[in-house]
């Protein structure tokens, strides 16, 4: 059989080692001998090994040839193979601290569902023609979380525009924020909404303003949001006021010498930086307000993302310090109710000139049962010292929140990513209505995954308020304890090897980060690293942390465990601290 010679290899594939042309069947050959699928140009075990050589412990264990695909599959090596697999996730799942995430579920009774494709096609509030779906189960999802929200439900397309509107992600808050970015995108530009199109099916505002900048959004997040952010407002083609600043105001940044690429977080006070502490990672409200007013001047709408919750030191943002401080700024410049005209001078919507989007990914899932149990006493200063600081406030009873986002595989314990975004009908743009699904594609994509739905729904059913309160206390009652522990640590290790081990915790916040730890620890427990800026006494340095959270899932063992590690000299790295030159300038890299 004619083979050509680019096929000629001898490249080892699969757990056999045998050389991967001998696997290919006769039927990858045309007639003629012709090879119809593309062979490797290298080794691809060698290829992801090098690719990952800061990884390794992941490769150690699993070794590529165990999962490789040859063309005929892995036949009898199938079973041996996945138990390897198997093996390494519980052991990653039974010391797993690292990330804000449930990883211990059970959700066996709902494997038999495994076995349907269930495609939520659409509009969640309309059943359509699709009918293997879960939207009665995502109906009841939603309708559980509009009312933790404090939001006006049930969702009532008609007669009701204040009701919310929102629906069960298919991937985490990512794809939220993505929605959000389109819904704040159009509302602000003066497309048509839903509640006010007429069939004019998304068309775009005629200029009533004399302003140029009268329909161009400006987004504003600050240095601690999740970089899904970046990524949003760029495939929305919303301009930060970043990129306005520089190309269009070089030399006019409100806070003085180059403009920032994100909104400042708050940084320590004096003392508290000569001590080599960190800022919480709460937005600096100032520093947004004087970038605010700069560009609400120019006659800009305003896109505000605010977190509750961010992912590396799970911070919240002070969000009603936030509006009390932009308020003045949205009366002065008319951004309080705008005209937005499409024909006649008759055809007029009135609009805020600005959205306010919550990424509440963490929080805002875990925090309402937290508010819940202040609020009635289950905590209190005897039983939680944080139950003396004001609960940060995030909701729709705060009525300039536009849109929430929360993540189902963080506290909740989805066992697939996935989440839930909420917002309210008078906000609502829609792209398409397909005639035949028979509902309106109100959603970021087209189908969606209804198992997301059916698993959040089979979560919140087995558990209810009492348990998810008690899931949150444990938690908070967990990184409380875990921090006293790590700092009593802290300080031994500082007396016996002098080294600071940099531990910092934020208000109410599930995370912990410290000093980053060797490669060995780093992989056991799947600790998390990034990057903090650091002013000492006049000089500035780049610091390497590890975070890791407090999950109402995490074993004992597993943190009994870690302590243990923690403690042993060498646990720490040394050479995790640099110090920049006056020239330098650091980003924030941290992983959000």
């Amino acid at each position: 059989m004619f083979i050509d010679k680019k096929t000629k290899l001898t490249i080892p594939f699969g757990i056999n080692g045998e050389p991967w042309i001998s696997q290919i069947p006769e039927m990858a050959f045309s007639v003629e001998g012709e090879l119809m699928i593309t062979p490797p140009s290298a080794d691809p075990a060698v290829i992801y090994q090098i690719q990952n050589r800061e990884f390794m412990g992941q490769q150690e264990q699993i070794k590529e040839c165990y999962v490789q695909l040859p063309p005929r599959g892995q036949q009898e090596n199938q079973v041996s193979n996945q138990q390897v697999l198997q093996g390494y996730l519980q052991q990653q799942q039974d010391n797993f601290l690292g990330y804000q995430l449930v990883v211990n579920t059970e959700y066996s009774d709902l494997f038999p569902a495994m076995n349907t494709m269930i495609n939520n096609l659409g509009d969640p509030f309309t059943n359509g023609y699709y009918t293997v779906n879960s939207k009665p189960a995502e109906r009841a999802v939603l309708d559980f979380y509009a009312s933790v929200w404090r939001a006006n439900w049930p969702s009532q397309n008609t007669g009701d525009p204040d009701s919310y509107w929102g629906y069960v992600l298919s991937m985490g808050s990512t794809e939220g924020n993505l929605y959000a970015m389109l819904n704040a995108r159009d509302y602000l530009s003066g497309r048509r909404l839903v509640v006010d199109q007429n069939n004019h099916h998304l068309v775009k505002p005629k200029r009533r303003s004399s302003n140029k900048n009268y329909y161009k959004p400006i987004a504003f997040f600050s240095e601690d949001t999740h970089y899904s952010l970046t990524k949003a407002i760029h495939a929305m083609s919303i301009p930060s006021f970043y990129e306005i600043g520089s190309e269009f105001y070089p030399y006019e940044c409100p806070l003085g010498g180059d403009w920032p690429e994100q909104v400042p977080s708050e940084r320590p006070s004096i003392e508290e930086a000569n001590l080599g502490k960190i800022g919480s990672g709460a937005i600096d409200i100032e520093k947004l307000r004087l970038l605010v007013e700069f560009f609400a001047k120019k006659g800009h709408p305003i896109l505000i993302v605010l977190n509750y919750g961010t992912t590396f030191k799970g911070a919240y943002d002070d969000i009603p310090g936030v509006y009390r401080a932009l308020k003045d700024i949205f009366i002065k410049y008319d951004l309080i109710n705008r005209e937005v005209c499409f024909g006649d001078n008759h055809d007029v919507d009135v609009r805020q000139g600005y959205w306010f989007h919550i990424d509440g990914a963490l929080g805002a899932s875990f925090m309402p049962f937290i508010n819940m149990a202040m609020k009635t006493g289950e905590l209190n200063r005897e039983n939680c010292s944080e139950c003396s600081l004001k609960f940060p406030e995030f909701d729709f009873s705060l009525p300039y929140i536009n849109s929430i986002v929360t993540s189902g595989h963080k506290f909740l314990g989805a066992p697939t990513p996935c989440g839930i975004y909420m917002s309210k009908h008078k906000y609502l743009a829609t792209t398409n209505h397909p005639s035949y699904i028979g509902a309106v594609d109100s959603t970021l994509a087209g189908s969606r995954n209804g198992l997301a739905s059916l698993t959040l729904w089979s979560l919140l059913g087995k558990t209810g308020y009492k348990e998810l309160q008690a899931r949150a206390i444990k938690s908070l009652s967990m990184a409380l304890s875990l921090h006293a522990r790590l700092k009593t640590l802290g300080d031994m290790i500082m007396e016996r090897d002098g080294i600071d081990i940099w531990l910092h915790r934020s208000d109410f916040s599930l995370s912990i980060l410290m000093r980053k730890t060797n490669k060995e620890i780093t992989f056991k427990y799947s600790l998390c690293e990034a990057k903090e800026l650091v002013s000492r006494e006049g000089r500035s340095y780049s610091r390497q942390y590890v975070h890791l959270y407090c999950l109402w899932d995490r074993k004992e063992s597993a943190l009994d465990s870690l302590i243990e590690d923690l403690s042993q000299p060498g646990a720490f790295d040394m050479n995790c601290e640099t110090e920049l030159d006056s020239s330098s300038e650091l980003l924030s890299a941290s992983v959000n």
